[in-house]
């Protein structure tokens, strides 16, 4: 149903149509030019066409004869909201500046348009701390305004009313207002000045149509969304040049679901709607990446903003160098802290071309908005933003949406003349986290709309979903700001339940109004809570026949069936391809035992990591990880084991001869590391040092032994493959048998050691590659008040954490330690062959297997399940 314009027959530029909201003039513009289309006209001179807001801001320009003052945009009047609340003292203290600025804003403007002031509340300014923070906040902005020649949108329109001789001398003889749902007194004051000045004003309501009207109730709102999107998909397939309605009190927090649902309904990315919601700028990630170069800019920020830059495809030959910069980005993080900064990241000579441009030379604290402006642009041009690759059509009107908010931006120059980098970067941020934007797409029949941007308009069909007991009315929400009493009495907007249901019952009637064939649905549940129609719907017939289960047809009451677009039946053939190519003898495998243990715990984990090199992208940190720790205890054990080299000598050690080389051997092993925070650098030290005490306790309780052997190195030879490894420490007992140690700051667990998949595959290898006779295996577990030595061993068993391997389970070890060595080398080598041959089956060892893979995407394990 097209709306109708044969009101505006005979309309010249001199007439003015004014509507609530811009879109509804945009539309009733669209359908002009397309009626004089028709009509064979190709050039005719259209009347004014403007939301009431445009049209107040337009009168201002030949206002400013009367009063010339600057008229503040929207965002001009919210910052200097935010800078007198910021300013004083309970403006600090609020969680939200932002959001109470602007409420306080919508509360000066309520005043203004109900033609009140703070006067009416003024007796209560002493007992209500709220009333008494706007009052005199209200009073501060009133003051500027005056003092600097600032004028409001609502005060502009008062001062309008307050000269009728400026009435009377407009241009424009006729006014319409179109499709007004209500007025405040101040526009109705507006309209009574016009008409006593000789204007002659129309007010355009909803005709009333004849209608098919009827409701559904489904079981929950992704129903109502399912059962939406496939009537409308219905009623497009009948005719594509339907005007189709689908209004959702909520859209703006379902966008992202809307639009999933009609993409897998119509089955295609690009489906023939038109979202109304729009999105913040700062929701593309486009701006995104742009605003992170804003925290680049800081003195130190994390170090995941400058990895983000790195790899964004908005900056410079993002195309071309994008696997150096993915390979830069792995480098730095082995590096730089969590906490970094441009001069630390520029010791990799690699980084600098991608910096450069973000040092700042000189320091310059305050300048003329412009100025910043300039410099913001120029630098971001010099980053080659937005990239070099071609935007697509939604990144192309980003882009130039961006540029034009800065142009806005320089606007706020006349609200301060000097600005500093800190003030210009919020202003910036602020302004995308406030722009909504819709990018213009080619125009649809099915229009997805809230309940505000469907009033006015007309549809052949309408479907108003969501109108259930909790949402419709919506909930009274009275200004904090403001007495409630006085926003009661006056009818001011979500002052009580008794004004939300007498708006939202004219809303209802509206929309009904709106089109001949209206569908009202609401929902049953919502997760766990019940619900029921709204009071305002229960009047309206239900039609009897629902069914929306998930099946090839879905029935929505009589004469309605919705189908899914394909309905063929499909043969799947499922292959189960778990063998990658064999390991050849041209490439190169390295690994170490991490081969035969990421083969034992999963083949797959094992192919991924190895061949695949699917590493996990390390994450900075400020302070030390279990890995760089791990490596630091091994070190300075080291240090202190070359020095001291027996149990005998340790034993004789005085306390102070014992601190003295551990602090040796800590001071040593930190020296050799660059250290990025020296405050957590002693905290560390202090930690490893008494880590050293604790655990050299430990080792005072064993029998005698002689280190003769420190990170020794070793290879074991299978076919084709070489295992690199090192062995943490091998000491010898005083019959001459060696015992092999493997330091751990985790829990091992000796049953690892066992059975045909070795999960700890370490100290196995190293017994049965190690020539001398080896009497027992041991697990140094370094954990604080966890220190203990765990392990096996083939003799007589003095320490009561370490295990006889006769009183092993038999189902577990083999018949005697020479048999175990020798079953030890076949469960090994087998683990080889398999790695070699490609076997990469998704087969986990047990269920913690996964708990810190990072590679469930790739092997996608759960979906298996």
């Amino acid at each position: 149903m097209a709306i109708d314009i044969s009101f505006l027959a005979g309309l010249g530029p001199n007439d003015v149509i004014l509507t609530p909201n811009q879109r509804l003039a945009n539309t009733l513009l669209h359908a002009l030019q397309e009626h004089h289309l028709a009509q064979g006209q190709l050039a005719f001179a259209p009347p004014l066409l403007l939301s009431f807001s445009q049209f107040i801001r337009l009168l201002w320009k030949s206002f400013l004869f009367l009063s010339p003052k600057k008229l503040l945009s929207k965002d001009e009047e919210q910052w200097l909201w935010q800078t007198i609340l910021a300013a004083s003292s309970t403006g600090n203290d609020l969680l939200n500046t932002q959001q109470a600025a602007a409420l306080v804003q919508k509360a000066w403007h309520d005043l203004t348009q109900w033609q009140l002031n703070c006067d009416c509340f003024a007796s209560q300014l002493a007992s209500n701390d709220n009333l008494h923070f706007f009052s005199t906040w209200a009073q501060q902005f009133a003051t500027l305004c005056s003092d600097r020649n600032f004028i409001d949108e609502s005060s502009a329109l008062a001062a309008y009313t307050s000269h009728p001789t400026f009435i009377k001398n407009l241009l424009y003889q006729n006014i319409y207002f179109y499709h007004f749902l209500e007025m405040t007194p101040l526009q109705q004051h507006f309209i009574a000045t016009l008409k006593n000045e000789k204007k002659d004003v129309i007010i355009i309501e909803q005709a009333s149509i004849n209608q098919e009207l009827y409701r559904f109730e489904l079981e929950t709102p992704t129903d109502e969304l399912t059962a939406m999107a496939q009537w409308a998909q219905e009623k497009h397939a009948e005719n594509p040049n339907l005007k189709i309605g689908c209004v959702i009190p909520t859209l703006h927090q379902q966008r992202n679901a809307v639009l999933r649902t009609f993409k897998t309904v119509f089955n295609t990315q690009t489906p023939p709607i038109d979202i109304s919601a729009g999105y913040l700028l700062s929701e593309f990630t486009l701006i995104q990446h742009m605003l992170l170069i804003m925290a680049l800019r800081k003195p130190m920020f994390d170090y995941e903003v400058f990895s983000t830059y790195l790899r964004s495809a908005y900056f410079g030959a993002s195309e071309e160098e994008m696997a150096a910069r993915h390979l830069l980005d792995i480098a730095l993080r082995k590096t730089c802290s969590k906490t970094t900064s441009l001069q630390k990241i520029m010791r990799s000579s690699a980084a600098r071309p991608y910096i450069n441009a973000l040092i700042t030379k000189e320091h310059i604290p305050s300048q003329p908005l412009h100025h910043w402006c300039t410099q913001w642009l120029d630098l971001l041009t010099a980053l080659g933003w937005p990239g070099q690759r071609n935007l697509n059509s939604t990144e192309y009107q980003v882009t130039q949406r961006f540029i034009k908010l800065i142009q806005e931006i320089e606007g706020f120059c006349v609200l301060k003349k000097k600005w500093t980098w800190q003030e210009f970067s919020s202003l910036v941020k602020n302004k995308c986290q406030q722009t909504v934007f819709q990018p213009e797409a080619e125009k649809t029949s099915i229009q997805i709309l809230g309940l505000l941007e469907a009033s006015g308009m007309t549809f052949d069909y309408l479907w108003v979903m969501g109108l259930d007991n909790k949402t419709w009315p919506s909930s009274p929400a009275p200004n904090p700001f403001l007495p409630y009493a006085l926003q009661k009495k006056h009818g001011m907007p979500h002052a009580s339940a008794e004004r939300e249901y007498a708006f939202c019952q004219d809303l209802q009637a509206n929309l009904i109004a709106s089109s001949t064939s209206v569908i009202i649905s609401s929902a049953k549940h919502n997760e766990d809570k019940e619900l029921s129609p709204s009071p305002l719907i229960t009047k309206i017939p239900m039609l009897d026949k629902l069914s929306i289960e998930v099946s090839s047809q879905r029935r929505l009451g009589p004469s309605l069936t919705l189908k899914n677009t394909d309905e063929k039946n499909i043969n799947i053939e499922y292959i189960t391809d778990n063998l990658a190519p064999p390991v050849s003898s041209h490439e190169k495998i390295s690994g170490g035992t991490s081969i035969i243990q990421q083969q034992a715990i999963c083949p797959f984990k094992a192919f991924a990591k190895i061949r695949l090199k699917a590493d996990e992208i390390e994450t900075p940190t400020d302070v030390p990880d279990s890995r760089i720790r791990g490596n630091r205890i091994h070190r300075a054990l080291e240090l202190f084991w070359k020095d001291i080299k027996t149990s005998e000598k340790l034993t004789q050690l005085s306390d102070q001869a014992l601190d003295i080389s551990i602090q040796h051997a800590v001071t040593t092993t930190y020296a050799e590391q660059a250290q990025e925070n020296v405050f957590f650098t002693e905290l560390e030290k202090t930690r490893l040092a008494k880590l050293m005490h604790a655990w050299l306790a430990v080792e005072k309780q064993r029998p005698r032994f002689t280190v003769i052997a420190i990170e020794q190195k070793r290879q074991y030879h299978y076919k084709n493959i070489t295992l690199r490894m090192r062995v943490d420490r091998i000491d010898e007992l005083e019959n001459g048998r060696h015992v092999i140690i493997d330091y751990k700051t985790s829990k091992p667990n000796i049953q690892h050691w066992l059975g045909s998949r070795i999960k700890e595959p370490q100290l196995p290898i190293y017994c049965i590659s190690h020539t001398a006779d080896v009497e027992a295996l041991y697990f140094a577990q370094l954990r604080w008040n966890e220190l203990t030595i765990k392990g096996m061993t083939d003799g007589a068993s003095e320490i009561r954490t370490v295990t006889a391997f006769e009183k092993l389970s038999p189902e577990m070890r083999a018949p005697n330690w020479a048999a175990q060595k020798v079953q030890w080398k076949n469960n090994i080598d087998h683990l080889l062959e398999d790695f070699l041959q490609g076997n990469a089956t998704v087969d986990p060892i047990d269920q913690t297997a996964c708990t810190h893979c990072h590679l469930h995407a790739l092997c996608r394990v759960f979906e298996h399940e």
